[in-house]
């Protein structure tokens, strides 16, 4: 694939990651789901500059453990503090996302 073909694949993830993000936020989807689909998005994209994977695994990881976290303890809503740890991976990725989109994801 040439650099724009990359660039088209990586804009349609950071599209879907923002998608899902949203979704989420409106309540339409659970955690599980948002987990889920954002690895998706992630795997789909191409020549992802290390650092900014890196970046993104690691809030990616602190959702995936709030999840695996209330999926053991049977709980149907996060603990007040779960949320505020999803907030805040949320707002990293989102932060990664809009710099994708500014540099690697046109």
């Amino acid at each position: 694939m040439n650099t724009e073909e990359n660039e088209s694949v990586n804009a349609s993830a950071v599209n879907a990651m923002m998608r899902s993000i949203e979704s989420y936020r409106r309540g339409d989807v659970h955690l599980p789901q948002l987990v889920n689909d954002l690895q998706s998005a992630l795997h789909g994209m191409l020549n992802v500059p290390h650092e900014w994977r890196a970046r993104f695994l690691q809030s990616w990881a602190a959702l995936e453990e709030i999840n695996a976290l209330a999926l053991d303890a049977g709980q149907p809503r996060l603990p007040e503090d779960h949320e505020k740890i999803v907030s805040r991976a949320l707002e990293t990725i989102q932060q990664l996302i809009a710099q994708a989109a500014s540099s690697f994801a046109r």
